[in-house]
């Protein structure tokens, strides 16, 4: 589990209204001019139809991973930057994780691995500061421990905001274990840190933070002999950060499952979902931590790479099973606890994310050599 993980961002959600879920269609692709090798994590919105989309670069004759961050504006149909993020030279690779923007800056958040030998290597997060035309301005380390991950990053009025876990130990996150909010300003210089000192979240956790509030849902790793312990599992906790106390926690699903995902809702509850062999579950969690509802159904994803809220279905972007590996969006109605239709995304779809009325993912083209940023309308 010491490898780094690119990983697709949460979903944005949006309002529930009781309407029928409208069809899919794909518009023109927009021409990336990547490697091949390229995997695409994340792409967020910026704004004004700009995009910045985060990833790597695999390098087969190393065998190693190197950060790359891409600003695309989808009114001109055009890249307008791509700026390579490198690593520590005593270190041995990178991967990026999220890229958002924040006034006239963009923020990359990079993740180093220190070894090409799990046993030796720990991981550490980066925050670098871009301009606007792709100039890589200043990096920072998030320096909050041993070994480092990303739950949530982000831009707000109180400045950038990275949630994540810490051990005190860097192989196999051994030692004490520990969930961070730490703040930067504009300039990276560090505004606020705040530690719980009782368990993490796992890289991939979702995150969603609302003032002082933190709602996380993924799987927990409590201390060692931590009567939290007996329950470690995939659960969905929300936590009062300024009095560093959790506020609820609720068991969601053991460690044995395959994938795992979650998207608040807009009455403030959360969807989790989860999925093991040819199962997919889900389970709705209210604003007070109740389980509202579990549903199971058998599905044909293998993994649970993004997240939505549409009308009255749960969207849901996976790995389809079996040798094809097709990304594959599949509609789910919670009344009715059923997966009612299934769109095929295509081959080497990476980075899905939700945004309104439109899904973004980054897609190889029939001959793997090309790859586009597509947009499909919801």
């Amino acid at each position: 589990m010491k490898h780094i993980r690119a990983r697709v961002s949460a979903a944005l959600f949006l309002s529930l209204s009781l309407i029928a879920p409208r069809g899919f269609a794909a518009s023109a692709d927009i021409v990336l001019d990547v490697p091949a090798e390229f995997t695409a994590s994340s792409i967020t919105a910026a704004g004004e139809g700009l995009y910045c989309i985060s990833g790597d670069v695999y390098h087969d004759e190393v065998p190693n991973h190197s950060a790359m961050m891409l600003l695309v504006d989808t009114h001109a149909r055009r890249v307008l930057w791509k700026t390579d993020i490198p690593y520590a030279k005593d270190h041995f690779e990178n991967a990026g994780m999220k890229c958002i923007r924040d006034g006239e800056f963009y923020y990359a958040l990079t993740e180093e691995r220190t070894d090409s030998f799990a046993a030796q290597s720990h991981t550490q997060l980066i925050v670098s500061k871009i301009s606007s035309t792709g100039k890589l301005l200043k990096a920072q380390r998030v320096d909050v421990g041993a070994d480092v991950w990303e739950n949530l990053f982000e831009a707000g009025p109180d400045g950038l905001s990275i949630v994540g876990g810490t051990s005190t130990d860097g192989v196999d996150r051994g030692g004490k274990r520990s969930l961070f909010l730490v703040r930067f300003d504009q300039d990276l210089a560090r505004k606020q840190f705040v530690v719980l000192p009782t368990g993490a979240f796992w890289t991939g956790s979702y995150a969603k933070l609302d003032g002082t509030s933190l709602l996380i849902s993924g799987q927990f790793l409590a201390n060692p002999g931590a009567s939290a312990s007996l329950h470690e599992g995939y659960a969905v906790s929300k936590i009062d950060l300024g009095k560093m106390r959790y506020l609820w926690s609720t068991f969601v699903y053991p460690t044995n499952i395959d994938a795992q995902g979650a998207v608040s809702l807009p009455d403030g509850g959360i969807a989790d979902v989860g999925v093991s062999g040819d199962r997919l579950s889900i389970s709705v969690i209210d604003a007070f931590g109740r389980v509202a509802r579990r549903m199971s159904m058998k599905s044909t994803i293998c993994s649970v790479d993004a997240l939505g809220v549409k009308a009255a279905t749960l969207q849901i972007v996976g790995t389809g099973c079996g040798e094809k590996h097709a990304a594959l969006l599949l509609d789910i109605d919670p009344a009715a606890g059923a997966i009612v239709a299934t769109h095929d995304l295509g081959d080497r779809a990476t980075g899905a994310s939700f945004d309104g009325d439109t899904l973004w993912t980054v897609v190889a083209q029939s001959n793997g050599d090309r790859q586009v940023l597509r947009r499909v309308t919801r």
